[in-house]
């Protein structure tokens, strides 16, 4: 059925074309004439060729690889062939001899038996070779053909193998200037002929240059002893045992050892590590072994786990001296060809570096000496890794400490990486380290145990370690004791607390109700802290936490505090306190403009802060009245920050405390004062000009003894804070 027309001819033989490979095509033949078609002839079949594959390598290397049955090297000579075909006669139906190169070192030629010349060489025809085979016995086996396209004329051609059963055929479309081989297995008896057919499809004509006959190894067995090792936060190694017969190893990677995976990398020799791992993680890996005839089965799968990444500090630089070394040191090359070392529990043999010495110095990030009397820019140094280990006869368990210095500051990145036994610990060091970079972990080792130390130079000029010191620096502080907070202002609340020792610094943290949503809010190297920027008559929960090199201490108990109320203020009576502010007595700060006019029967003023200043005598109404009404002056103390005063009663005051402020020389001044007797701070935030004055009135309550404090805080102008007037009652 399904019988087409594919083609006419006026002769007695038709060629089929655009057929599949590997197919049965059946054909009958009508004939024709001017009075019309014959019946349909008896049908005949054939089957296509079987498509196969064409590879570069091994290119012209084929001893020890093919031809262990017999060769023959075609137009070796120019104009003969050099054959070692046992049993098998080979026979050129159509073609030439020629020869390319007598002599040449191109990989692509084909050598010698003995491997000793190559020679580019060939049988060629304009359009088709065609030779044959004749076996004397059976023979069942694999045969390669070796084209080259030596003068690259862009050649290509279709060579066919029939061994009888069937034609299988290799369709070259890609340039072989670089050999392309053909390898087909063949199954003869006794008698039998294999053909070979070229056949040119482009190109200036169709060659072959070698025809061998079994010895191509079989694919190799999968690799055995497979490991895998982490080399640091981001290597791990794989290592294996040689295959025979293997030219090359695939390495493959898998997150969990039975599905995904990808193949990693590949190798000629028996190991291989790959990088760009994440830390901390564990990977799984299996390896193949491939030759040309095709790839093992994967080995067994082998897992590792990368290091952890560790952290590393500038603090506390070249400072070594009573924070590390407790347990022993080594200052690497101290003295320019050798070593300051001591360690009474170790030993520090240096597998790979060269001890340098910058010089002496007084610069913090170089170590100091032992007696801390000098220091030096050291280091021992390689330009792609420094190896060293510490062999410990008696067993060891506390802190390691190694210093990096980028003395000359040729951007030097590396990784340094630490193994006690435990596994690979590593620190990437990727930032600019010419101020020095700590590196502190904790270390077991058994007695007669090791640790292994390497730098490896990721960028600059080349890895290098300063120093190695055993022994903890201070432990993790205790949390900060005797924590207290005081509202400072409408929007300020100071936070204190007693040193912890060991500390270096304190974060301080806030919560809206202290025991949830705690958040950090500043850090303090001292034992104070002001939390700024917050909402008036608002309480606020803190606690604080001591830190150093080696952590951060619990949190502090809780404390709490409110900021102040937020006081109003107002222009009205400008400068005309008389009669209306006053009646206890007053203030008139820098009313003589080095001194002040008061009268506080039973109050004494104390300016903590600010400077006396008379702009001059006026009549605006906005200046200060004196006593008697009778003169202005616009007068005031001043800071460039703050202004600080406080009064000391001398018998108990409940009543009100006025005062005034005036931005007289109109230099946009805004400024925040803060009232405070024992019951807590009062603040006016004066946001607006006040050229014209401003009066800021609070009720105080203060016992015999008592004191009322007052702060006038610059926060804009180009001046400084100012205050004009004190007025009790």
């Amino acid at each position: 059925t399904g019988w087409t027309q594919v083609g006419t001819s006026s002769g007695t033989t038709f060629s089929d074309t655009g057929l599949n490979a590997a197919t049965t095509y059946f054909y009958r033949v009508i004939a024709s004439n001017s009075v019309g078609d014959s019946p349909p002839s008896s049908t005949a079949s054939a089957s296509t060729a079987t498509l196969i594959g064409y590879t570069q390598a091994p290119q012209g290397n084929w001893v020890g690889s093919y031809g262990a049955n017999g060769y023959a090297l075609l137009g070796w000579n120019g104009s003969s062939d050099l054959v070692s075909l046992p049993g098998i006669t080979l026979t050129l139906d159509n073609g030439q001899r020629f020869e390319w190169s007598g002599s040449t070192t191109a990989v692509q030629a084909l050598q010698s038996p003995d491997a000793t010349t190559r020679h580019a060489s060939s049988w060629y025809d304009a359009s088709q070779v065609r030779l044959h085979l004749t076996f004397s016995s059976a023979f069942s086996g694999t045969m390669h053909l070796y084209a080259l396209d030596w003068d690259t004329t862009g050649r290509r051609e279709t060579i066919t193998i029939n061994d009888g059963s069937g034609p299988q055929a290799a369709n070259i479309t890609t340039d072989f200037s670089g050999g392309a081989w053909v390898n087909a297995p063949v199954n003869v008896g006794a008698g039998g002929t294999v053909t070979i057919t070229v056949t040119q499809t482009a190109g200036l004509n169709a060659v072959i240059s070698g025809v061998f006959l079994g010895g191509g190894p079989p694919a190799p067995a999968a690799p055995t002893g497979v490991t895998a090792t982490s080399v640091s936060a981001s290597q791990i190694g794989v290592s294996w045992t040689a295959v025979a017969n293997a030219t090359s190893y695939k390495i493959q990677r898998s997150p969990d050892g039975s599905t995904g995976w990808t193949q990693v990398g590949t190798s000629t020799t028996t190991s291989f590590t790959d990088s760009g791992l994440s830390p901390a993680t564990t990977y799984f890996y299996r390896v193949i072994a491939s030759n040309n005839a095709g790839d093992s089965a994967p080995s067994a799968t082998a897992s590792a786990t990368t290091a952890n990444l560790l952290p590393y500090t500038q603090a506390p630089q070249g400072n070594w001296v009573g924070s590390y070394g407790a347990s022993g040191y080594a200052l690497l090359g101290w003295n320019g060809n050798g070593d300051l070392v001591s360690l009474p529990g170790a030993t520090l043999t240096v597998d790979n570096g060269t001890d340098f010495l910058w010089g002496t110095t007084g610069l913090v990030q170089a170590l100091e000496s032992p007696d801390t009397s000098t220091r030096r820019a050291c280091a021992i140094y390689d330009a792609s890794q420094v190896r060293l280990h510490l062999t410990f006869p008696a067993a060891y368990s506390g802190n390691l400490h190694i210093y990096v210095l980028d003395w000359d500051s040729t951007a030097r990145r590396e990784t340094v990486t630490i193994n006690d036994g435990s596994g690979a610990r590593s620190a990437n060091i990727t930032t600019d380290f010419s101020q020095g970079v700590w590196i502190s972990l904790s270390i077991s080792v058994a007695a007669g145990g090791t640790v292994s130390i390497s730098v490896t130079q990721t960028a600059g000029a080349n890895a290098v370690i300063s120093g190695i010191f055993l022994g903890d620096g201070p432990p993790a502080p205790a949390a900060p004791t005797g924590v207290s907070a005081s509202p400072v202002s409408a929007s300020q609340i100071a936070v204190s607390w007693t040193a912890s020792s060991g500390a270096t610094s304190y974060k301080v943290q806030r919560s809206p109700d202290g025991s949830s949503a705690w958040n950090q809010v500043g850090t303090s190297t001292t034992t104070s802290f002001t939390d700024t920027g917050l909402s008036p008559a608002t309480t606020y929960f803190y606690r604080v936490i001591a830190s150093n090199n080696n952590g951060d201490s619990p949190p502090s108990s809780a404390v709490s505090a409110t900021t102040a109320s937020l006081l109003s203020y107002s222009q009205a009576p400008q400068g005309n306190w008389v009669g209306t502010y006053g009646a206890s007595g007053y203030a008139l700060l820098g009313w003589n403009g080095s001194s002040d006019l008061a009268s506080l029967p039973n109050a004494t003023l104390t300016v903590d802060s600010g400077a006396d200043f008379l702009w001059g005598a006026t009549s605006a109404v906005q200046a200060l009245e004196s006593p008697d009404t009778a003169t202005r002056r616009a007068c005031t103390i001043y800071d460039a920050n703050q202004v600080r005063l406080h009064l000391t009663f001398s018998t108990a005051f409940s009543g009100a405390i006025h005062l005034y402020a005036l931005d007289w020389d109109g230099l946009g001044r805004r400024e925040t004062i803060t009232i405070s007797d024992a019951s807590g701070p009062q603040t006016a935030n004066i946001t607006t000009d006040f050229t014209q004055g401003a009066w800021v009135s609070a009720n105080i309550n203060v016992a015999a003894g008592g004191t009322v404090t007052v702060t006038v805080t610059n926060t804009a102008g180009t001046a400084n804070a100012v205050l004009s007037g004190v007025f009790l009652g």
